[in-house]
């Protein structure tokens, strides 16, 4: 996955392996004609192999920043199957990172829109390089600082520790109640914060 637009008001992400979908199928469509002549059957296991290929490699995920909107809308398209959604900037709780384990112990990474709910991956697949993703991870969760309408207190901050404590300790009504008189907001959007520092919190942020 890659930047593939950025600036002030939108920031696009997207892993597309369609060009090598696309040259598996045309390098398959000779092969096929070569295995109905006379004697060139064996062709036919050699295009049936790139045809799969085709198939395999036929993959398509894109995830766009929209600050006009204040929404990411998500993609994903792999074997003729697609999904797509939208996600209200106020309801991302950050950006996480999953993994999973590679050939010979290799560990592979893909990154998720951390909501209330379950994980919204930004691929179907993981990939390697974990400088890489945590880039990605870091440009994104900026984006969504700069614009968000609901950033959380700094990490580290007092706020921020005070907030930590009470919701580990199950007083999550409390915490509502310290950041509403902190910073001077309302019952529904301090609720909101407040969960949304839970999901961090779940997810080791």
């Amino acid at each position: 996955m890659k930047i593939v637009r950025q600036s002030d008001t939108e920031l696009v992400l997207r892993e597309s392996t369609l060009w090598i979908s696309i040259v598996l199928a045309l390098a398959a469509l000779p092969l096929f004609y070569a295995s109905s002549l006379p004697g060139k059957r064996s062709n036919l296991i050699l295009a049936i192999f790139f045809a799969v290929g085709a198939l395999v490699w036929l993959r398509k995920a894109t995830v766009v920043f929209d600050a006009p909107q204040r929404l990411v809308r998500w993609r994903r398209m792999r074997f003729f199957r697609s999904a797509s959604g939208t996600v209200p900037f106020s309801e991302v709780a950050g950006i996480g990172t999953e993994t999973s384990s590679g050939h010979g112990g290799s560990t592979l990474y893909r990154l998720t829109l951390l909501t209330g709910q379950t994980p919204i991956p930004f691929t179907d697949t993981y990939g390697p390089g974990r400088d890489q993703w945590t880039q990605l991870r870091d440009v994104a969760q900026r984006f969504l600082q700069t614009h968000g309408s609901a950033a959380l207190p700094a990490p580290g901050s007092h706020l921020d520790a005070s907030l930590r404590s009470l919701l580990l300790r199950g007083r999550r009504v409390e915490a509502i109640r310290l950041l509403e008189t902190a910073e001077h907001l309302d019952l529904t959007a301090a609720a909101q914060r407040v969960n949304q520092l839970a999901v961090r919190i779940k997810a080791g942020k």
